[in-house]
């Protein structure tokens, strides 16, 4: 029987060891993994000097992985992951068509997509299986875009030259499907901006209400729906998409509450003092900046059953609409009537403009009304005039005379300072300072400055004021200040709001007085405010306190000594993140707050710290993914070289941390080694058991088999005394000697059908001629029968043993046969 000759090689999918059998054609399958594999390719790869079974079937597997976080990603797509395990495979296996594809896809996506294009139309299909075939040709069609559409077409003719035309329908779906993508991503004014955890049930749920709402006539902006696939501008468009609506509505949960992203929005949404509403559908409580943003905010409890409160939100929104309407018509309202009297106002002010420059110009040309040239008397006594009629509340007749100085000295100095104070309706100096107005802005105080270079006593009635005002309203605002700061050391941060807030007016404008002069002042108002919108203090705080615009403007305007003080204060909050850190990292099951956590106050910690409690996350999700402790990891003999997360966590760590992953790498591999030797071991231990076993089954064999031998040679010998018998004619002797040659054939068939016994090819040819010899004793016993009346006596025992001994004899002969 003939053997096929049998070629062992490596499968280029899974690098497990496969059988290809000679006239095997381009591809084989793998029995391992079931996949189909290019013969030739396999053959190349089972060449390679260093052994990279595991980690091309490991990078294989990261690959895949990454594939589906970006399939799964809402956000901008990172393809550096794939582009890093398609580059590794592709050291091992240059030519491997999906690595190659995987690798432009990469590009694509990132800098440039000359090398997408490139494969599309250049990529060769040679030794392709059909299994890389279609999972290239699936990926090409579902990332279609319509500037690539051509040459996907061209890539999948020559990919499937007989049926590439049952592509154009699917190719067509999905380039419509992109242009929707591209028209909802499209930012336009919408009612409501549904901000909800991109994830199960969140997502079901956010979807119901959006359907609901604009089957209501609502428009809404929901992700994924309205960002485009892979858009590189992933968070601008969700904050265009906060801007654009006219309602926030959260979707409140457990996993919206503790996101980053829709925290990000959620404050996007109350600096652009958007209409905020929250659906509940879980009964999580409200934390940090959404504690802060949502305490009186209307929400709507859906915790129950989500589903059944549809209507009643939907409800809910047309409210807050409405309402926004119609504050929005009152405030246009006001807006027109204000722009009306702004108008008259204007008017006024320009007829009575018009009338002073007459006035002017008749007394300049000595027309009509001009009497001759007034005196300096004459003014000053008009001065004097208005002096009283201001103090007497006399404001219009204080105006009309001012006007009349102004039309013989516009520069007059006083007459602009007494139009002043007659538009704040004050009747002195001191009651414009107690005011607390900041006249310094007025365009009336403006040309009365400029114009007081001529009039010392004005000049120095302006001065005056000046510092009489600046001193009142600082030490004003000191004294608020001093007591906000009283009830800030008291933890009375209702108060501390109080105090600030009736101050908040100076601090309203950066361009006035108190910036310039006073900054140490604003800087002193900021740094309270900051503490009031924590209500704690830096002794307890531990957020990043940089990131709040209270702090960089109390940073902008602080004095050399303030600016020591917020170090301390900045140190000691970093000081307590890091104990906060210390003290959460012991619980593994506050790793999910704490990522979140060291991502929102990356700058209040030092860089040492961030790195080193990063790589501590991600060493934990690696033993989390590969459900192990750091006790059985390092009894164990995995490799996490290549891991992901190990990889990550090894990038960030400090330098006693790499030292400590060293060491565990080190201790892996002498794990594995150790673990390869003891198996080593074992198996050359095994190995001579074996042998001695084998050897004693050969010896034991062996001795059957002579056994065997010396029967069958036996038989012969009888069978010449019965020729010998037959010949001297002694009927009695020859058949006895027949009889017993039969039986020591059979003898000698029935010790080789032992089960134990391997029948060797001397053992086969012995009963192959004992069965011969049985054969021609049956024959001729027969003839002798037929033909005369020798051996009456023993004719049928002859038969019998002969029979026997053909049976046994077939059946030594067909054991063989089945071994063989």
């Amino acid at each position: 029987m003939g053997l096929v000759r049998l070629d062992q090689v490596r499968c280029t999918n899974c690098g497990s060891t496969a059988i290809i059998p000679d006239g095997t054609g381009e591809f084989c399958k793998c029995e391992a993994c079931g996949s189909t594999f290019s013969v030739k390719k396999a053959e190349a790869f089972s060449r390679v000097v260093l052994d990279h079974t595991q980690d091309v079937r490991a990078w294989r597997e990261y690959l895949a992985k990454q594939l589906k976080l970006q399939q799964d990603s809402n956000k901008a797509r990172d393809y550096s992951g794939v582009k890093l395990f398609a580059q590794k495979i592709l050291s091992v296996l240059p030519d491997d068509f999906c690595a190659l594809y995987y690798s432009a896809l990469a590009d694509r996506y990132s800098s440039s997509d000359a090398a997408f294009v490139d494969f599309l139309k250049n990529a060769s299909l040679s030794g392709v299986t059909p299994d890389e075939r279609k999972e290239v040709a699936g990926s090409v069609v579902a990332t279609v875009e319509p500037k690539y559409l051509d040459d996907v077409k061209a890539f999948i003719k020559r990919a499937y030259p007989d049926t590439y035309e049952k592509f154009n329908p699917i190719l067509d779906r999905n380039i419509k499907l992109h242009i929707q993508k591209l028209r909802y991503a499209k930012v336009t004014d919408r009612d409501v901006f549904i901000c909800h955890r991109t994830a199960e049930p969140d997502q079901d749920i956010a979807d119901a209400i959006c359907s609901r709402l604009e089957e209501r006539g609502l428009r809404c902006w929901i992700a994924p729906r309205n960002i485009l696939a892979g858009s590189q501008n992933y968070e601008r468009d969700i904050l265009k998409g906060v801007e654009n609506c006219r309602v926030f509505l959260l979707v409140s949960s457990f996993k919206s509450i503790y996101s980053e992203d829709c925290e990000t929005e959620l404050k996007a949404a109350v600096l652009a003092n958007k209409a905020l509403y929250s659906f509940r559908i879980d009964d999580t409580p409200y934390d940090g900046a959404f504690e802060r943003a949502l305490r009186d905010v209307q929400w709507l409890d859906g915790s129950d059953d989500p589903y059944a409160h549809l209507e009643q939100l939907v409800i809910d929104i047309r409210g807050i609409l409405a309402r926004d309407e119609r504050e929005k018509a009152e405030l246009e309202e006001k807006r027109l009537a204000m722009r009306e009297r702004e108008r008259i106002d204007a008017e006024n002010r320009r007829k009575k403009e018009q009338e002073r420059l007459d006035r002017l110009e008749r007394i300049v040309t000595g027309g009509a009304g001009a009497t001759g040239a007034p005196s300096a008397v004459s003014l000053r006594s008009k001065l004097r005039r208005a002096e009283i009629e201001l103090q007497s509340q006399n404001f219009d007749r204080t105006q009309d005379i001012c006007d009349e100085v102004l039309d013989i000295d516009p520069e007059c100095a006083q007459a602009w300072w007494l139009l002043m104070l007659c538009d704040y309706r004050v009747t002195s100096d001191e009651q414009l300072i107690a005011s607390g107005s900041d006249f310094m802005s007025h365009r009336y105080y403006k040309n009365a400055m400029r114009f007081s270079d001529d009039e010392p006593s004005v000049e120095r009635r302006l001065t005056q004021a000046v510092t009489d005002y600046q001193t009142r309203t600082v030490k004003s605002v000191v004294e608020k200040l001093d007591q906000a700061e009283h009830c800030y050391n008291d933890e009375d941060w209702a108060g501390v709001s109080t105090w600030l807030d009736e101050c908040a007016e100076v601090f309203s404008d950066e361009n006035s007085v108190i910036f310039g002069k006073f900054p140490d002042v604003a800087s002193r108002f900021y740094w309270l405010s900051l503490w009031a919108k924590y209500e704690q203090t830096p002794l307890v705080c531990v957020e990043d306190i940089t990131r709040e615009t209270e702090y960089k403007k109390a940073v902008k305007y602080a004095s050399p000594a303030q600016s020591r003080e917020y170090d301390k204060a900045r140190e000691t909050v970093s000081r307590n993140a890091q104990m906060f850190l210390r003290e959460r990292s012991k619980k593994s099951e506050n790793d999910s707050k704490l990522s979140d956590y060291l991502v929102d106050n990356k700058n209040i910690l030092p860089i040492d710290v961030y790195n080193q409690y990063s790589s501590m996350l991600y060493f934990r999700k690696m033993l989390k993914a590969l459900n192990m402790t750091e006790t059985s990891i390092k009894l164990s003999t995995i490799d996490i070289s290549t891991n992901e997360y190990f990889m990550l966590a090894y990038a960030c760590a400090t330098d006693e941390q790499k030292d400590e992953y060293d060491v565990l790498l080190k201790r892996l591999e002498k794990n594995r080694s150790a673990k390869n030797t003891v198996k080593n071991k074992i198996d050359e231990v095994a190995a001579a058991h074996d042998k001695v076993k084998q050897e004693k089954v050969e010896h034991k064999s062996s001795k059957k088999n002579t056994i065997a031998t010396a029967f069958a040679f036996l038989s012969y010998l009888f069978m010449v005394f019965a020729l010998i018998a037959y010949i001297a004619i002694e009927e009695d002797e020859c058949g006895a000697m027949l009889i017993i040659s039969a039986v020591l054939r059979i003898v000698s068939d029935a010790i080789r059908l032992d089960k134990k016994l391997p029948i060797n090819k001397s053992g086969a040819m012995l009963a192959g001629i004992n069965l011969g010899i049985s054969l021609v004793v049956l024959v001729i016993v027969g003839c002798v029968r037929v033909l005369g009346d020798m051996m009456v006596n023993q004719f049928s025992a002859i038969i019998a043993v002969t029979f026997a001994s053909i049976i046994i004899s077939s059946l030594s002969i067909k054991k063989y046969k089945r071994q063989s």
